[in-house]
């Protein structure tokens, strides 16, 4: 008798943990303007940047790394003086940080 309703709890439990996926809760930063975005990616200095996901918080050890990749998308230290003038300048060089696509949906 204790054997079927350990199973059927364990497939409800299994069912229920895969249909409510977590999600990262993206964070609304405060304004910041595309040079400063451009002199911390520069200078390797993201930190200084608005956090951009609150499920990863600034003492979580992949914190730099999802800031870089969302901030500076390929854009490093070793970037040219004059890419970074035409960084400042140009729209749609950087990647937007507020555009990021959301998670698609688990299938079951």
């Amino acid at each position: 008798m204790i054997q079927p309703i350990r199973i059927g709890t364990t497939v409800f439990l299994a069912i229920a943990t895969l249909a409510v996926p977590g999600r990262s809760q993206q964070v609304t930063p405060p304004s910041v303007s595309r040079e400063e975005i451009v002199q911390a990616c520069v200078q390797d200095r993201v930190e200084v940047l608005p956090p951009l996901f609150s499920d990863v918080p600034p003492d979580h050890w992949a914190f730099l790394s999802v800031q870089k990749i969302s901030y500076c998308g390929p854009f490093r230290s070793a970037t040219p003086p004059n890419l970074i003038e035409r960084l400042i300048r140009e729209e749609g060089l950087l990647p937007n940080p507020m555009s990021l696509p959301e998670s698609p949906e688990p299938t079951l």
